[in-house]
């Protein structure tokens, strides 16, 4: 039995580790026995190694080439521990040896990135946006006077849609002095004549628009209308002190 069949025998699980120790110390193989345990270990490795991996008396870990007769790792990895590994994608050794990434997170060039999924409408990680979640966000919020903020497929921010006007001056909406239009209420809002956005209100009697839809007190049909105060004496129906409704207000 040569040395190779004994190191086969043991990679297969045909023999223990005991018996081929054994069996080498009783001189089957004429080595003796106090270099059995040294020639028998180094055989073993050799015979186990792929050649790819076989550097003298060694067997190079993944990722390393023989170089003179040491391992080295391959260009682009580093040694950590007994293996070569790329740091810039690494799981365990991200960007540093026994720097290890957390289960949500994925080693992108050497730093621990969170995972993220952009496209799913939700606003994850780094993403400043996401499809129609805006994470809150406006063009006003971003520095514009205005417009329509949208999200790219990079899950960054689209401002394209967003303008920036001049000569509006405080102005909000509506259209400015020099005959500029000064952006758009939101929903629910409308814009006052000194053209700032405030939010709709029912209407009331009391000469103001309090809806936003161009009219005065449209809700109140009498209002303005003759009211008899007395027989033969009229008076005219104004809105009353609460702004609910109208009064006869006589001379």
């Amino acid at each position: 039995m040569s040395i190779d069949d004994l190191a086969r025998d043991l990679a297969s699980g045909t023999i223990s580790r005991r018996t081929a120790l054994r069996r080498l110390a009783a001189g089957a193989l004429g080595i003796g026995l106090a270099a059995a345990p040294t020639v028998l270990a180094e055989e073993l490795e050799r015979g186990n190694c792929p050649k790819s991996r076989r550097c003298g008396k060694k067997c190079c870990p993944k990722g390393a080439k023989c170089k003179n007769g040491k391992c080295k790792c391959k260009a682009g990895k580093k040694k950590c521990g007994k293996s070569c590994v790329d740091l810039e994608s690494s799981q365990d050794h991200c960007g540093s040896c026994n720097t290890p990434c957390n289960e949500d997170e994925t080693c992108v060039g050497g730093e621990c990135t969170p995972n993220t999924i952009c496209g799913n409408d939700v606003v994850e990680g780094e993403e400043e946006c996401d499809g129609n979640d805006l994470n809150g966000m406006s063009c006003s919020d971003l520095g514009f006077d205005g417009g329509t903020l949208a999200c790219d497929n990079g899950c960054t921010f689209d401002t394209s849609g967003c303008f920036i006007l001049e000569g509006c001056g405080s102005r909000e909406c509506g259209q400015a002095p020099n005959g500029e239009q000064c952006g758009n209420c939101g929903s629910g809002e409308f814009c006052t004549a000194d053209g700032f956005c405030q939010p709709a209100a029912a209407e009331s009697c009391n000469g103001i628009d309090d809806d936003g839809d161009d009219q005065i007190d449209e809700d109140f049909q009498d209002l303005g209308q003759t009211c008899e105060c007395s027989p033969g004496v009229f008076g005219v129906r104004r809105c009353n002190a609460a702004g609910t409704g109208t009064e006869c207000v006589c001379p």
